[in-house]
């Protein structure tokens, strides 16, 4: 994405992204979404508050892999999950 494509989407108190899989190794050209080491840099970089990742494979496993992020404002979609907005 170009600059450009990307200001709407700094500063959001809330993000949700896709992400299939923890780490993704397919070159980045041919597959349609970030993994979840990328989406962290993204949060980083658009200084999102918060972030949700969706559309996870059978690589996230959401117990295990919680705990390995680094950042307590990032987290996983699950099946009745509910977000509460302001």
């Amino acid at each position: 994405m170009t600059k450009e494509q990307w200001r709407p989407f700094y500063h959001l108190d809330l993000l949700i992204f896709g992400t299939s899989f923890w780490k993704e190794y397919l070159q980045k050209e041919k597959r349609s979404v970030y993994d979840v080491t990328e989406a962290v840099e993204i949060k980083a970089k658009l200084q999102a508050k918060n972030m949700v990742f969706t559309h996870l494979s059978h690589d996230i496993d959401i117990r295990k892999h919680a705990e390995m992020l680094s950042d307590e404002n990032v987290s996983f979609a699950y099946d009745g999950r509910e977000i509460l907005l302001p």
